[in-house]
């Protein structure tokens, strides 16, 4: 017979409400020996873009603008030059379709992340706009190697587990 102790402020937290005796085995393993996502990232709350800035060239990238080798090509738009073939794109923008992004974080494709449509924010890309169909997140430390992370270990953990991940999952093991 095996017999566990659980600290109740550690059963209060869990959002599953799964706690069956092989779940709570499995999580005592390993619940030291992972980092969790907030630990790693951060959700960056994207500021609305001013039109007013936007009355100059500027560029901007749509999903279907990047690939899955994180390259990005953006359009170049502009307000005061505005034509019919690139109507949709001011449409969307000025909807409130359009984030800003730094140096080193990290955009996810909202729609169909199984196409790994990631692009890391390089010095490069740091002047380009893109559509807030995409999750912006920030890495807390080391923003390079966490990206291919995400477009090779993360991607492979999350898609081939058996048992769905419940939010906050741990995802990176500790060295």
């Amino acid at each position: 017979m095996n017999i566990q102790v659980v600290k109740l402020s550690s059963f209060s937290q869990e959002r599953s409400l799964r706690q069956d005796f092989d779940y709570q085995l499995y999580h005592t393993k390993h619940s030291e020996n992972y980092y969790k996502f907030e630990e790693l990232f951060e959700l960056v709350d994207d500021d609305t873009v001013s039109l007013d800035s936007l009355y100059q060239p500027f560029l901007y990238c749509e999903i279907g603008n990047a690939d899955k080798n994180g390259d990005v090509i953006p359009v170049k738009l502009d307000f005061s030059e505005r034509n019919l073939l690139d109507e949709n794109y001011y449409k969307k923008i000025e909807k409130g379709d359009i984030i800003s992004a730094i140096e080193g974080d990290i955009l996810i494709s909202k729609v169909r992340p199984n196409l790994k449509k990631y692009v890391r924010i390089t010095d490069d890309l740091v002047g380009t706009y893109f559509t807030s169909a995409f999750i912006h997140i920030r890495a807390k430390c080391i923003p390079e190697i966490l990206f291919y992370c995400f477009r090779n270990m993360f991607f492979n953990d999350l898609t081939k587990t058996k048992k769905a991940p419940t939010v906050g999952t741990v995802i990176v093991k500790r060295l």
